[in-house]
């Protein structure tokens, strides 16, 4: 059913990935090399404090559900050791 494609020129095709280029590039450049972890102990520890005593709470009234504290209590923790 090719013939029900709207058919497009070269130079149209063209102007939209270099369009599409443009942004994707200029998503990126805001966006610093490294940026996925930024160290700031106190922010973690801080975030180990409050998700531990979330996985506390969570151990007293609901047992079942304290699988969902661990990655954020053992994340937090990781980073304020300082070995993320």
């Amino acid at each position: 059913m090719s013939f029900l494609r709207k058919k497009t020129n070269n130079h149209e095709q063209a102007t939209n990935n270099v369009s599409y280029l443009r942004r994707i590039k200029k998503m990126d450049s805001h966006m610093k090399k490294n940026e996925e972890y930024v160290e700031n102990r106190g922010r973690d520890w801080l975030f180990f404090i409050v998700s531990l005593v979330g996985m506390i709470a969570l151990l007293i009234f609901l047992p079942e559900w304290i699988w969902v504290s661990f990655p954020f209590v053992f994340t937090s923790l990781a980073g304020a050791m300082g070995r993320l």
